[in-house]
């Protein structure tokens, strides 16, 4: 793609550099002016009628403009004087009793045009409402009536510099319609294109903007942001390039000295900021606060005293200054570009972005060929062009993500609908069973009830270091398609596990069996050959969907797995996640609630029960201490309403959880409970709700316990 890319910024430079050297037609002759330019600085005050009486004294007041300074032009000039320059020229035997026009492929910054003392146009605008026309050609039509056919015609362009002054050297006279449409084309590549550039620009950084607006709970999105900013300050230094195409910018409101330190120059500096921003948000880098600080500090020292500048004279010679000192951003990118480069695992993020900036990199180096040798001046700036391909490209790369993430969902919603078709399918087929055997359906519910209550184990729990306190509520005549299991050998927990059988009723309840039966054995075995355990909830989905047939349901879960306890009195924790909402871990030392979730949340998709769908369960680990909790519950409590429709919510949850942490844990679950209550108010709930509070006590005094009361171990109620 990168191969590609350079192609492409290739083929529009070689497109650009047809367009101009030639119109489609034969070349007319051209009357380079070049040779017979020469210069005077005068008073702002001079007029044409004086620059002609001076010129024609006896004493020569012009002096020739060497090549070498026709981008120097400002070197000859004060902030109270204008820079004059004169050609003069013959009309040659092929232009004559023809329209002639006038060519300058670029003039900066503004200037009037007089032939033989008649004024024949203006491009920009004089102190002191000066301000530049942009990177557009100057062309003027030479009428018949003020050119002298058969004598020395004299051109007079009356220049102010604004510190920077520069002409062409192939300013020239040709036939008015060539020189007119070689100066349209010279505009168009120049100045038209780059406010097509900037268009879209806007519309990327509306894009990326509100991508990152739609996008801010998911982590690792912060490179939209920082894109969009990059579009918007990378707008503020294009538009000198059309200055003259929008009227409020050359208004007198804002001064052109006002308009090139905040647009021009400081939109370069951010530029510049923002796109080694987004290097390091696009590889995935945090950045320090030192870092940052450091970066700011460079933006500062760049921007302030460009910002402060009281003349275009003291701009001029901080520019370059400022501009080397705002590349030693790169100081922080490159290095780590390159590392990323090195490494297997970040390689492929690293190669994808050099291949977006690959447009932009082709054309900076045939920028500095063209201009810096002083091979052809003239031509617009290809590194304008490259950038575009740069922001298409990225734009293109965000299509390709939301096409995928479009065609994943796609595939899900077509299987989703297909499994409610199906299990509608069934539900219909068995609903004439049920109104004509409801009496035995009764029966089969309770019957279904007293099993789950069977081998569901005790609600309320200790063992060594561990309390435990459940809570379950099944929605349908106490038939439940929600799981809880916790897994021991003797005195001391080894996991436990909370799962969600989607659908509600007789179905989901039987799959509960079904599913405890194969979560306890992976479980077990798990443990036997220390397997992680996201291969353990992998290994439940597997032998799930080879049991369950042709049942559609699917699961979402959490398992936890814990060590033994070590001298500090800590234990490690792993849990794995199967689409089932983060629990919550409070932190006693800190008084903290976190959410419970993989670093990078789309490294961790799937659920229990779906064949042919991919899944990832990677593994979280962390350690708890004594007093710390663990919180974890199905759904239906989280989206519990009441009567006005309000949900319960996560953060109520948290709330009740950070106010009674120093309680046990069954006192803990009771006031979730209470909470709840009165929340909904009895309002109906619509989905089985179970709960699971776990809280670290000291293993120390359990031990102690036993020895004062002993409790022979029960046998493993996962089992």
């Amino acid at each position: 793609m990168r191969k590609r890319l350079s192609l492409l910024s290739f083929f529009l430079i070689f497109i650009t550099l047809s367009l101009i050297s030639c119109n489609g037609k034969k070349t007319p002759e051209k009357m380079y002016l070049t040779d017979s330019l020469s210069y005077y600085a005068a008073d702002r005050s001079t007029t044409i009628a004086s620059i002609k009486f001076i010129d024609n004294g006896q004493r020569t007041v012009f002096t020739k403009l060497e090549p070498k300074d026709f981008d120097k032009l400002s070197k000859f000039v004060t902030e109270n004087t204008y820079l004059w320059i004169k050609a003069t020229f013959v009309v040659p035997n092929s232009l004559k009793n023809t329209d002639l026009g006038l060519n300058i492929p670029y003039l900066k910054t503004c200037s009037e045009c007089y032939l033989n003392g008649n004024l024949l146009g203006s491009y920009g605008s004089f102190p002191p409402n000066e301000f530049s026309p942009g990177y557009v050609s100057n062309y003027y039509l030479l009428p018949q009536g003020l050119l002298n056919i058969y004598g020395e015609n004299t051109i007079y362009l009356k220049i102010w510099t604004g510190g920077s002054g520069s002409i062409s050297k192939n300013l020239y006279i040709s036939e008015a319609n060539y020189a007119q449409f070689h100066s349209t084309i010279i505009t168009f590549f120049s100045s038209k294109i780059i406010l097509i550039f900037t268009g879209a620009m806007f519309v990327a950084f509306i894009i990326y903007l509100l991508m990152f607006i739609g996008l801010k709970k998911v982590h690792r999105h912060q490179e939209h942001i920082v894109f969009a900013l990059l579009n918007l300050y990378t707008i503020s230094f294009l538009l000198i390039f059309f200055a003259a195409d929008i009227p409020f910018l050359t208004s007198s409101v804002l001064s052109y000295l006002t308009f090139l330190k905040f647009g021009f120059f400081f939109g370069a500096y951010l530029t510049i900021y923002f796109a080694n921003g987004f290097i390091l948000s696009f590889l995935h880098i945090h950045q320090s606060g030192k870092t940052m600080i450091i970066r700011t500090s460079i933006l500062a020292l760049a921007a302030i005293p460009t910002l402060t500048a009281p003349s275009y004279k003291t701009l001029s010679y901080l520019v370059i200054p400022s501009i080397i000192l705002s590349f030693c951003q790169f100081y922080f990118t490159i290095p780590k570009l390159i590392d990323h480069l090195k490494h297997k695992e970040t390689r492929a993020n690293a190669k994808k972005l050099l291949k977006g900036f690959s447009p932009v990199l082709f054309c900076i180096p045939v920028d500095f060929i063209l201009r810096c040798g002083f091979v052809y001046r003239d031509l617009p700036y290809f590194t304008l062009y490259g950038w575009q391909l740069t922001v298409i490209t990225f734009m293109s790369f965000l299509v390709k993500q939301f096409n995928d993430i479009y065609i994943n969902n796609i595939k899900l919603s077509n299987q989703l609908t297909d499994f409610n078709t199906h299990l509608e399918k069934q539900v219909a087929e068995r609903t004439k069973e049920i109104s004509e055997k409801n009496l035995i359906l009764t029966e089969g519910l309770h019957a279904v009830s007293n099993v789950q209550k069977n081998f569901l184990p005790p609600k309320k729990r200790t063992f060594r270091g561990w309390e435990l306190a459940i809570s379950y509520t099944p929605l349908v005549n106490e038939v439940s398609g929600d799981l809880y299991d916790y897994y021991y050998s003797g005195e001391n927990l080894d996991g436990i596990g909370i799962f969600d059988v989607s659908g509600h009723g007789i179905p989901s309840g039987l799959m509960t069996i079904l599913a405890k039966g194969i979560i306890s054995q992976h479980f077990l075995n798990g443990i036997t050959q220390s397997e992680p355990i996201s291969q353990v909830l992998e290994n439940i989905n597997k032998t799930y969907i080879q049991e369950k047939v042709n049942v559609e349901n699917y699961i979402t879960g959490l398992l936890f797995r814990f060590s033994s306890f070590n001298k500090k009195d800590t234990c490690s924790v792993e849990v794995a996640n199967a689409g089932h909402p983060h629990p919550y871990l409070y932190k006693a030392d800190t008084k903290e609630i976190v959410e419970i979730q993989y670093e990078d949340p789309r490294e961790q998709y799937g659920m229990i029960g779906l064949n042919d769908l991919p899944v990832s369960f990677p593994p979280v680990s962390f350690r708890m201490a004594p007093d710390d909790i663990i919180l974890c519950f199905t759904d239906g409590l989280t989206d519990a309403c009441n009567a006005q429709h309000e949900e319960f919510g996560k953060e109520r949850l948290k709330e009740i959880l950070k106010s009674y942490a120093f309680e046990s844990a069954v006192n803990i679950r009771n006031k979730i409970k209470e909470a709840l209550l009165e929340f909904t108010n009895n309002n109906p709930s619509n989905d089985d709700i179970t709960f699971i509070v776990l809280k670290r006590n000291n293993s120390k005094d359990y031990i102690e316990e036993l020895q004062d009361n002993y409790i022979p171990p029960l046998t493993n109620m996962g089992a």
